[in-house]
């Protein structure tokens, strides 16, 4: 599996994110170490505890981090959510579906680097 293949595979601007940071092995190193980032979890753990304003911070990093990596589908609900959250607001409605979203494309995202890990990185990464 190639870096642009892995990106394909969770919906990611491959092509974005190598104009920024121009050198595949630095997109490789930031994207393995995405698998290490806490922001959704601490965002799960913070939103089910009503931290409304920690879940904002959490989710407003995974939204950057998401955004940087050119993870196109994960950062679009990330953003919705950091909107709806800003300011001490809360998900409620129709809007629920957006927590779902976000958790869909992170999981789909983690699988899909996961993968390229396996597949690259064997048991050495």
């Amino acid at each position: 599996m190639t870096l642009r293949e892995c990106y394909q595979e969770f919906s990611g601007d491959y092509d974005e994110v190598q104009n920024r940071l121009l050198k595949p092995e630095r997109i490789e190193k930031y994207m393995l170490k995405f698998l290490e980032d806490p922001s959704y979890e601490d965002f799960c753990k913070a939103y089910e505890a009503g931290d409304y304003e920690e879940a904002f911070r959490s989710i407003h990093m995974l939204k950057g981090v998401s955004q940087n990596l050119g993870f196109q589908a994960l950062f679009l609900p990330c953003n919705a959510l950091t909107e709806l959250l800003r300011n001490g607001g809360t998900v409620a409605g129709d809007d629920t579906k957006l927590l779902q979203d976000t958790e869909n494309m992170y999981r789909m995202t983690i699988e899909a680097i996961k993968k390229y890990k396996d597949a690259v990185c064997g048991d050495a990464g």
